[in-house]
């Protein structure tokens, strides 16, 4: 993982005046690689963008089926209508997320950096403290969900790098502030099960 992030700055002196950083690493295979050798190279991670986008796009679509149409548009609907349904899901966000990406963002890694930044304010507290305490419930679990990915998408905008550290950094303590707060103000719902200790 250290030598993929520093081909970047070790491209410079090889191919200098690159504008766009997401085509460093495509332009540094053709030009050190033999062609046969740089058309592997570069094939490998296609296939994994490929592959990604496949399982998130089905992801996605299944979610929406099974979550909205089956629990809240048509819960007894025939395996036959769901599955046309599903065909119609995916196609659209296929077809959206393919527009979006005719003209994507000029740096790809840091709106994947921001995404999971998300993530980690969002979900890092609901997963490892419903497991680990067992004094955990819904209720701190949304909480830290929300005060996390808000107090992320605030601090980001407003206040990147406060007191010289990283954007998530406060929002995942927010996140678990928010958590055992809300966990312990509403105690008697806590559900059973939860954690290791019941």
């Amino acid at each position: 993982m250290l030598g993929m992030h520093l081909i970047g700055v070790f491209a410079r002196p090889i191919i200098p005046g690159i504008e766009v950083g997401d085509t460093v690493m495509p332009l540094i295979a053709m030009e050190v690689l033999p062609p046969w050798l740089a058309g592997i190279v570069l094939a490998a991670p296609l296939a994994a963008i490929m592959s990604t986008v496949d399982s998130l796009l089905l992801l996605v679509s299944s979610t929406v089926v099974k979550d909205v149409y089956l629990n809240y548009i048509k819960p007894n609907a025939p395996e036959k209508q769901v599955r046309r349904v599903g065909i119609g899901v995916t196609a659209v966000l296929g077809l959206i997320v393919f527009t979006m990406a005719l003209s994507p963002p000029d740096l790809i890694v840091w709106l994947n950096l921001f995404a999971f930044g998300g993530l980690q304010s969002a979900f890092i507290w609901p997963v490892i403290m419903g497991l680990y305490w067992n004094r955990a419930n819904k209720y701190g679990a949304m909480a830290s969900s929300l005060v996390g990915i808000a107090s992320y998408s605030i601090i980001h905008n407003f206040a990147p790098n406060m007191l010289g550290v990283h954007t998530v950094v406060f929002p995942i303590l927010f996140s678990f502030i928010a958590f055992v707060v809300f966990s312990l103000l509403v105690k008697e719902k806590s559900i059973t099960g939860v954690g290791l200790g019941r």
